[in-house]
């Protein structure tokens, strides 16, 4: 998921209504009743305090992956510069490159 689609749900989230939602008493009659199971009400009426809770989950993991990640590169070039290429860093790189991979990847593949 883009940066820009979670800005887009960050948006729509800010502009909704204060939760908790709840469910209104159903009226057969009414223009704006509509026939859902328990379960989807249940989903929908938490969907307010929800959607930001995950976003603001994913910001933190985003965050924390870009960490490792700079970590990385750091220890990575300053360990070059002080040792060489020995092999002590070729088995650290293989152990950390697929990290490395994983963080990106929870970063959303941006570096």
């Amino acid at each position: 998921m883009t940066q820009d689609e979670l800005d887009a749900i960050r948006k729509r989230a800010d502009a909704a209504t204060p939760g908790p939602w709840t469910t209104p008493e159903k009226n057969p009659t009414d223009e704006y009743y509509a026939s859902c199971f328990p379960a989807d009400e249940d989903f929908i009426g938490h969907a307010r305090e929800d959607i930001p809770a995950l976003l603001d989950e994913i910001e933190r993991l985003r965050a924390a992956a870009t960490s490792v990640v700079e970590a990385y590169d750091f220890w990575d070039a300053d360990q070059y510069e002080r040792d060489g290429p020995g092999r002590e860093i070729e088995e650290l790189r293989e152990v950390l490159g697929g990290k490395r991979q994983a963080a990106l990847d929870a970063a959303g593949g941006q570096e």
